[in-house]
């Protein structure tokens, strides 16, 4: 599916790209080659082709409804570059990335998840922005040093392959309505995983025939962010589960979901499902859902909700799961990536970021303490909600990622099914282990 948003304004947009960079549609004035002339006075290591120029971005991940594609990308890039026109396409059936790189249309741009740029590295797309970032002037020392550091270990090395535009984080949603009920205070900022438990436990029922969860584990991946586990080495591109740090990561998923009455209906359930929509999961320690889930946490679905900080183990107080970053990426084989990088430095640039952080309840990336104190403050029922829970705990270690993590992740969750179901936890963390260098070793082969 390809939307075009530009060609209503050609005109306007071929209008631009004759004039100038720095006034209304661009600035300083050109030549006959259409080769904007460097400012001295910004200290451009050279000029950048103002003639106008058509990009793909590709997102690779949901960006949300079509408003947040226009408000946060669109505009924003059509107002400070008229010049730049931006082909959106969409993840779907026959236009996945792969297919766009055999049919020879790769994007110039990519949208996903920073744990996927170890299989961009694998087509051989990866390009590293730094140099780019000079020459377009942006200002990495914006970014929070963490998000970038995240970026160049995910893809294992130095090289910066992305730029950040959200950070996902972590917080504890909970049910009011279910606490008040049955009589439980409120949760608090800074519970650890044994304290949450005891708390689970009091709101694990059955009330009038219908059950009610006290505790979601959400899957088990995610717990062991908290201690910077993967199911993959990222560098040996070895098995990593059999070890004391999973095995404390399955007792613990295993003692949520084994107290009385709160087995959910599947393992490794995020109990996002059971906490928006059936409202009978009291305690949700979650990723960001603020945006993602909008419609379900508005006032008008009845859900009485507010969040407070993700609980931590008590040997780290205060710490939840690694930095994980949603980045926009510059294909190596774009023919406009200097076009390209003032795209991204106008997607991570304060103002669009403003408009994430109010508008959206987006995590940003950037360092400046005051905006993200703004998180969804235009948002008018997210006013009283308890949102510095989500801005009170620190990441865990980074971690590197390999191209083959989704498949060792599956075949740990059901290796902790097994061991939910009475298997030794030694021995699933064994086979678990032992399946995942088997089928890595045939992915390799294929």
């Amino acid at each position: 599916m390809r939307i075009h948003y530009w060609k209503r304004n050609a005109a306007l947009l071929l209008a631009c790209a004759s004039v100038a960079m720095t006034a209304g549609c661009g600035g300083a004035d050109k030549g006959q080659s259409g080769q904007a002339a460097a400012d001295p006075a910004a200290g451009a290591s050279k000029s950048i082709d103002t003639s106008p120029v058509t990009l793909t971005l590709f997102l690779d991940m949901t960006f949300g409804p079509e408003d947040n594609v226009n408000k946060l990308i669109i505009e924003p890039v059509k107002k400070k570059y008229p010049h730049i026109m931006l082909e959106v396409i969409k993840r779907a059936k026959g236009s996945m990335l792969t297919d766009l790189v055999a049919q020879g249309k790769t994007p110039d741009l990519i949208y996903n998840w920073s744990g996927e740029l170890p299989a961009y590295k694998e087509l051989d797309l990866l390009y590293d922005l730094t140099p780019l970032a000079k020459t377009a002037q942006v200002d990495l020392n914006r970014f929070d040093p963490a998000t970038l550091e995240s970026i160049r270990l995910a893809s294992g090395g130095t090289a910066l392959h992305a730029l950040p535009f959200e950070v996902s984080g972590l917080a504890m949603f909970y049910n009011k309505d279910l606490f008040d009920k049955f009589g439980v205070a409120y949760p608090k900022d800074g519970m650890t995983w044994d304290q949450t438990v005891e708390l689970g436990k009091k709101l694990s029922r059955v009330e009038d025939g219908k059950p009610y969860r006290g505790l979601s584990a959400d899957v088990v991946d995610r717990l062991a962010q908290s201690l910077s586990l993967t199911s993959l080495d990222g560098k040996s591109e070895r098995a990593s589960v059999n070890n004391d740090g999973w095995k404390k990561i399955f007792d613990l998923a295993k003692t949520i979901w084994s107290l009385p009455n709160n087995k959910p209906e599947k393992l490794n359930d995020t109990g996002q499902k059971t906490f928006l929509i059936d409202k009978t999961l009291a305690l949700a320690p979650t990723n960001n859902i603020l945006y993602g889930s909008a419609q379900y946490l508005h006032p008008s679905t009845g859900l009485n909700w507010d969040v407070v900080q993700y609980p931590s183990f008590k040997e780290q107080p205060n710490v939840f799961g690694y930095v994980i970053t949603h980045v926009f990426a510059i294909t190596k084989t774009s023919k406009h990536k200097e076009q390209a990088m003032q795209v991204l430095d106008v997607l991570t640039s304060p103002d669009v970021q403003r408009t994430s952080v109010r508008w959206q309840a987006r995590l940003t990336p950037l360092k400046d303490p005051e905006l993200q104190k703004q998180l969804g403050a235009d948002v008018d029922y997210l006013k009283d909600k308890h949102l510095t829970a989500f801005l009170m705990s620190k990441p865990s270690a980074p971690v590197v990622y390999s191209r083959y993590e989704g498949t060792a992740t599956g075949i740990t969750r059901k290796k902790f099914a097994e061991y939910f179901d009475g298997k030794d936890v030694n021995t699933a963390l064994r086979e678990a282990e032992e399946e995942i260098n088997a089928e890595i070793a045939k992915l390799k082969q294929k």
